[in-house]
């Protein structure tokens, strides 16, 4: 393995455009290096509640191992936002919440 994600996992809600993404730093940095073609893991807890399958699934669909992370019980952190007037301000709140009913796939640039 050539890089190593631990830490935080989260979704991150995009209220003014209806979608999750997953996400957290360390499962950014592990997938973005498997993208560049290095060998990449997260480590990490990740919830027993929909959002936490919806991340572990996401992770795992992009090449990045995850088979040494766990399941705890509890809920997944969610980051929600809202992009203001498509000007690149947003408004952030943290917490947890329920699972969602319309997911989408990883699609971040």
């Amino acid at each position: 393995m050539n890089v190593l994600g631990f830490g935080d996992n989260t979704v991150d809600r995009f209220v003014d455009r209806g979608i999750d993404y997953p996400g957290g730093n360390c499962v950014n940095v592990a997938v973005f290096a498997r993208r560049l073609g290095l060998d990449a893991a997260y480590l990490g807890v990740f919830g027993d509640d929909d959002l936490g399958t919806f991340v572990r699934t996401a992770v795992a669909a992009q090449g990045v191992a995850v088979e040494h992370s766990v399941v705890r019980h509890g809920e997944t952190s969610v980051s929600t936002l809202c992009v203001r007037d498509g000007d690149g301000s947003s408004s952030a709140t943290t917490g947890a919440a329920s699972a969602l009913a319309n997911r989408s796939r990883w699609t971040p640039a």
